[in-house]
């Protein structure tokens, strides 16, 4: 295939600087088609600010009731979008930390809020959510907190090379980025051992064939120095120290050296081993197998402890190790195919107990892929006589089906299982989102803010989630790239937060050579054309970052909404985005008068979305078009049809399957004319359902193409369904029409189908409606005790009294923030906010992101007393931090 790495020399810098690369549609498609795989990202993520418009389908009509067409959306420019108000009774001082797409160039800038007082309205503007959390713990509460144990990156050779093309300006720069009081105070990461695809070519650290003593091992790990890995690992914990932490590093293995995997079968006939390091058989890699005696697996155990141990010699001490990189998939790089049982045995016979006599101290955690066969996973090895030695389940994002889009948007049910299997109080094992990252090519290489803006926005939907479900954490891929995505030996491009761009930095003394690992043939890069004061203003990334020769991504400030700020040691606590505060007949994204949802484009709609419920807020994710089927019998079929949008702004549609996933346990959306796997329902009104006041009937959905007694139901989460309760993502799936959780109710203007089986049978909070949902909702909550944490960085408390506005000025512009960079605050302003907080630390973190394209009012209540804290607005598009 295509070398998308390759490009010609370009001898004259200042000519590579003004160089601009415009992405080749030819090259795309054939690197997405080829490399397209189950586990990791390969073909385009698409994002688009367009609204939706009407379907074509016809509506659905009954008689005697109305045309059912709700996948229309409108602006509701009529909402007045609500001041930042310190309600009486509430904490004393409250910071509110804003990104918005309004403003890119204000990252985390501060809006400002006022006491309320006798003068000043303590209700919401109409619609609003209303916001709970729980401010103190009880000891019956429903969830079991975990405590978070940090957030990081990988550093991988890519990471590490990029790195040594920046000056030391430049370098300093990324750390404090990174790891630094004023950056995302990161403090975990992950490393390879040997090489992975974002490496420029394989290595390993023994390629002598069967040298069982390894003996021949590089103890010095050459490599890993030579490239600066090492280096970087080295200051990255230099100035983690320095914020008093201290670097938890996981290391995963992406294969062992050739000479210990068995031959594929495109290797020449009688070979004895594989001929390289890039793809496995199945189901184990391993020559021999992982029985107990297999010198294969014996040797490469041993070789996990010559790593760590040369690891130690370099002064980079490890904290866990996961048994293999994606280990159900034989990828087409460096890769070791395990199935289960294969796994288990490699732990409990080899891995495990060398660890036990070497690095004791090591933690070891099992899969390491993605989030679908966790949970089985999970159960098996911890219920064997390996789980004396695992210490817990790590976990990839992606989706597994080869559809990019569904990276980060499937498997959070399958989060809150793993966290149910992985035990609770002193028995509890730590659960670890491990990578994560979208693919192909980079935002600023594609030129498209929609694009970075809704990568963003994914990152800290599956941060929140995740955290929510029982994570421990969570660690992105790579640290730093380069701005198309690499490198990587196999082109398999991907985004990043930080991308090294130094042929953009200011200085004329640095001439950054063309590395070793860029060959020819640049690819058009669209960022590369664009002013580096337009970058700042349109995108957000701050041109002294630029002069530096570093893009700083919207990704990277959304990231920071939650890890500047949840430290570790902290703890997620309940809290859950209710239906819309005060008349019921309202929501969120809708007035009661509406007859068309809110809140924008659906970017969910496509094959393979969990179809979940979530408190009603009558946006666009939760409206349904009935689409009449044909029947014989008198009966009225229909199929439940969602809308939405793709990139270039064509409408998609989909509609709700007729079976479980296997793997994910509920249903997903199929694509409509897809026979077989749609489901044809039959809408069945219960006895005297219909209530015309309030406009809607109370029916069961049952399935058509089967006799048993077979009905749409709504599905408990276990885990209690972790901070965000039994209605943050409840599942759907087939069940039996008798039961409680099959009763729906069907508005018959807006399309809007509710279940009521919470609001009658939920308890501690769980108690409301939900409403069949695409995904996820527009307006999402995370919660976090931070009392035990580091207190707040000086960064945000200079940004606190410079330039901040009221947040009430329009729906358009009420993103009222201040600064877009850490420095730019003084001395003076930091004590100015410790006075206005009275030196005390903040004791919650609230984390309320926005992915509607309407703004959102809302009260945020202490579900605990009932007592309005304080009320706000959040704009379009935006994530905040509120700290009280």
């Amino acid at each position: 295939m295509p070398d998308r790495n390759a490009y010609d020399p370009i001898p004259d810098v200042e000519e590579r600087r003004n160089y601009t690369r415009v992405l080749t549609v030819g090259t795309f498609l054939c690197a997405a088609a080829l490399l397209v795989r189950a586990g990791h990202p390969r073909t385009e993520i698409g994002v688009s600010n367009q609204t939706l418009t009407g379907a074509e389908d016809p509506p659905f009509v009954r008689a005697g009731h109305p045309a059912l067409v709700s996948n229309e959306t409108t602006a509701h420019e009529d909402r007045t979008p609500q001041p930042c108000v310190l309600h009486e009774g509430g904490p004393s001082s409250v910071k509110v930390i804003q990104t918005s797409l309004n403003d890119p160039s204000n990252q985390w800038g501060t809006v400002s809020c006022i006491p309320a007082s006798t003068s000043t309205s303590t209700s919401i503007s109409a619609p609003g959510a209303d916001i709970r959390i729980t401010m103190e713990r009880k000891q019956d509460d429903r969830t079991n907190p975990t405590t978070i144990l940090g957030f990081g990156g990988a550093f991988t050779e890519a990471a590490a090379l990029n790195f040594k093309t920046l000056e030391s300006e430049g370098q300093e720069a990324v750390l404090e980025l990174l790891f630094g009081e004023d950056g995302l105070g990161y403090s975990m990461g992950r490393v390879h051992m040997n090489s992975c695809d974002f490496s420029p070519k394989p290595y390993t650290f023994d390629d002598v064939p069967d040298d069982f003593t390894l003996s021949h091992f590089d103890t010095d790990v050459t490599h890993d120095v030579q490239s600066g890995m090492i280096n970087l690992l080295s200051r990255a914990s230099t100035k983690i120290s320095a914020n008093n932490g201290n670097l938890k590093l996981m290391v995963s293995p992406w294969s062992p050296p050739a000479w210990m995997k068995p031959p594929l079968p495109s290797d020449p006939p009688n070979s004895t081993y594989a001929s390289t390091m890039n793809g496995s058989v199945q189901p184990s890699c391993l020559r021999e197998g992982t029985a107990a005696n297999s010198t294969y697996a014996a040797t490469w155990a041993e070789y996990f402890s010559k790593f760590l141990t040369a690891y130690a010699d370099q002064g980079v001490e490890v904290w866990a190790v996961t048994v293999q990189n994606e280990p159900e998939f034989p990828a087409p790089w460096e890769a070791c195919s395990y199935d289960i049982t294969s796994q288990r045995d490699f732990v409990e016979y080899h891995l495990g107990p060398v660890l036990r006599r070497d690095h004791p101290q090591i933690k070891i955690l099992i899969y390491d892929h993605n989030k679908d066969d966790a949970p089985l996973w999970a159960s098996t090895i911890l219920n064997s006589n390996a789980s004396q030695f695992v210490d817990g389940t790590a976990v990839h994002w992606y989706s597994g089906s080869g559809d990019r889009h569904l990276d980060g948007q499937v498997g959070m049910a399958d989060m809150h299982a793993l966290r149910e299997i992985n035990g609770v109080g002193s028995n509890k094992k730590i659960v670890i989102g491990s990578e994560a990252c979208h693919c192909p090519s980079t935002g600023y290489a594609e030129g498209d803010l929609d694009l970075m803006w809704y990568r963003a926005e994914k990152y800290a939907h599956v941060l929140l989630a995740d955290l929510a479900a029982g994570s421990s954490g969570w660690i992105e891929w790579n640290l730093l790239l380069d701005a198309m995505g690499g490198p990587n030996h196999l082109n398999n491009l991907c985004d990043a937060p930080l991308l090294a761009v130094p042929y953009r930095a200011a200085s004329t003394k640095y001439n950054p050579p063309i590395q070793s690992w860029e060959h020819s043939k640049p690819e058009p890069v669209l960022g590369d054309a664009k002013p580096r004061e337009d970058i700042e203003r349109d995108w957000g990334s701050p041109t002294k970052y630029i002069d530096l020769g570093i893009i700083v991504q919207p990704m990277y400030y959304y990231m920071g909404h939650v890890s500047k700020y949840v430290r570790e040691g902290s703890t997620s606590i309940p809290a859950v985005v209710q239906s819309a505060s005060g008349d019921d007949s309202s929501r969120t994204f809708r007035n009661e008068e509406d007859v068309s949802a809110g809140g924008g484009a659906n970017y969910l709609v496509r094959d393979g979305t969990e179809v979940t419920g979530w408190p009603c807020e009558g946006s666009t994710r939760q409206s349904w078009t009935l689409l009449p089927m044909a029947s014989t019998s008198g009966k009225r079929l229909v199929k439940l049809q969602a809308s939405g949008t793709e990139v270039d702004g064509r409408e998609m549609t989909a509609c709700l399957g007729n079976v479980p996933d296997s793997s994910l346990g509920g249903l997903t959306l199929r694509w409509c004319d897809w026979v077989g796997a749609v489901g044809v329902y039959e809408v069945a009104p219960v006895e005297d359902s219909v209530d015309k006041e309030k406009g809607y009937e109370t029916v069961r959905f049952m399935l058509n193409e089967t006799d048993i007694n077979s009905c749409l139901i709504v599905k408990p989460l276990r885990n209690g369904g972790g901070s965000n309760g039994m209605r943050g993502g409840v599942q759907t799936t087939i069940g039996s029409c008798d039961s409680k959780k099959a009763i729906w109710k069907l508005d018959i203007q807006l399309g809007e189908i509710s279940s009521s089986y919470f609001a009658e049978n939920g308890t501690n909070g769980n108690e409301g409606d939900v409403c069949l949902t695409t995904g996820w909702n527009f307006l999402q909550v995370g919660a976090f005790d931070i009392s035990a944490t580091t207190p707040l960085d000086k960064s945000s408390s200079s940004r606190s009294s410079s330039r901040s506005s009221s947040s009430s000025s329009s729906s358009s512009s009420s993103s009222s923030s201040s600064s877009s960079d850490s420095s730019d605050g003084e001395e003076g302003e930091d004590n100015e906010e410790e006075d206005e907080h009275n030196g005390k630390p903040y004791s919650k973190s609230i984390v309320i992101l926005n992915e509607a394209s309407d703004a959102a009012n809302y009260v945020l209540r202490d579900d605990v007393s009932g007592r309005v804290l304080m009320s706000s607005s959040i704009p379009p598009r935006s994530i905040q931090t509120v700290l009280l």
